[in-house]
């Protein structure tokens, strides 16, 4: 599905929403079977696979065994026996294992700007004990199959100004309500949360983010700053006065790093250039010598969370930099425009790369900076439908 409204820019951080859907609208995301063919033929185990009951872990021995292979498998009847028992089925970063999902966490990273993560719970049974959640990221959550009943309340620093003390409980939900097959609902970070099984069992998926904090800043400073005078060591027994020296330039440094124009939009952009890339194969094609698709209707898709960050030209020098995670890989300037043709466009097909530049760029030349660029990681070779 896509992204809905209201606009998530504006509400994303201070507010929690619930927004009504209808049953179905999430049927391509996921289902039940979605749910059976993990379990059966996805390889899950501990720690990635967990159940929970009364905000308890179950250890893995219950539901987990050794197989004649020496590796992980799920036991049936037990992991069954469990979730009939009131446990909670969670599963971990399921983005990485069913496409559908993972196009969900791409529709949302392109609105929100930052990586998105998605697991998966299942729940049967009698409610769980009523325990109050705080999580350190926001969270949108997709009910996919059943109900289930959730009380969402504001930080109290939200409404007084204080903080929360330790054991204070809240009096009433800022919102409360029943989640039906196809609804949304967004939970900021640091707002306390609980939810429960209604009327049999409840499949949904959470799709959590995290926004970058003044932490976050203060690490790329310090990253800058290691570059400088400040990455010797500290005069720990030197005089008094060549101590004040260095607390001096090391003030000094902080603030002028810190306060460089555009220092936060930098970070934040640098934040988004370095991501970890989706992982996605292209075999046997990306192993070959020459990585190139075997058709031109093979689409050539960025893997990159952010591609339209992940190009830096290099200002000193007749080149552009691709960033694929914390690697880079450098191209001539001259190949520049098809670098950004592909991978600036969400996915292009080769045939249509090749109309676009050919005759003014010789075939041989774009073919070379296909091949360089799914070798450095920055391309998945998606296979056209009809040959799938």
């Amino acid at each position: 599905p896509t992204v809905p409204e209201p606009s998530w820019t504006i509400v994303v951080g201070r507010a929690a929403v619930h927004i009504t859907g209808t049953v179905g609208r999430l049927s391509g995301v996921a289902s039940w079977r979605t749910l059976n063919r993990l379990l059966s033929f996805g390889g899950l185990s501990y720690p990635r696979l967990r159940l929970f009951k009364g905000g308890v872990e179950c250890p893995e021995q219950l539901y987990v065994e050794a197989g004649h292979t020496g590796s992980p498998r799920l036991l049936v009847r037990e992991l069954t026996n469990a979730l009939r028992g009131g446990a909670t089925l969670a599963i971990e970063a399921v983005d990485e294992l069913h496409e559908p999902i993972s196009h969900l966490c791409e529709a949302l990273e392109g609105v929100l700007a930052v990586p998105v993560q998605a697991d998966m719970f299942a729940s049967w049974g009698e409610p769980a004990l009523p325990i109050m959640r705080c999580n350190e990221h926001d969270v949108f959550i997709f009910q996919v199959e059943g109900r289930r009943k959730w009380w969402v309340h504001c930080p109290i620093a939200n409404r007084t100004g204080t903080s929360l003390s330790s054991g204070e409980f809240y009096r009433e939900a800022t919102w409360c309500g029943t989640l039906v097959e196809g609804d949304l609902l967004y939970v900021p970070r640091a707002w306390h949360h609980r939810d429960e099984p209604e009327d049999g069992a409840s499949l949904s998926v959470a799709a959590k983010f995290r926004h970058p904090t003044g932490l976050d800043l203060i690490g790329r400073v310090a990253h800058q700053l290691s570059s400088t005078k400040l990455g010797s060591g500290i005069p720990r027994f030197a005089a008094a006065r060549e101590l004040s020296e260095y607390l001096t330039l090391f003030q000094r440094e902080l603030v002028e790093t810190a306060g460089r124009a555009g220092a936060l939009v930098g970070a934040l952009t640098e934040m988004r250039m370095v991501a970890d890339p989706r992982v996605r194969f292209s075999l046997p094609w990306s192993a070959e010598q020459v990585p190139l698709p075997p058709s031109g209707d093979h689409r050539l898709v960025p893997l990159m969370r952010f591609p339209d960050v992940c190009i830096r030209h290099c200002a000193d020098e007749d080149a552009i930099e691709v960033f694929v995670g914390p690697a880079a890989t450098r191209f001539d300037s001259a190949v520049a425009p098809i670098v950004e043709r592909v991978l600036r466009s969400g996915g292009v097909t080769m045939r249509q790369l090749l109309e676009a530049f050919e005759p003014e760029v010789p075939r041989e030349r774009i073919l070379q900076c296909v091949a360089q660029l799914i070798a450095s990681g920055a391309l998945w070779l998606r296979e056209a439908i009809g040959r799938r």
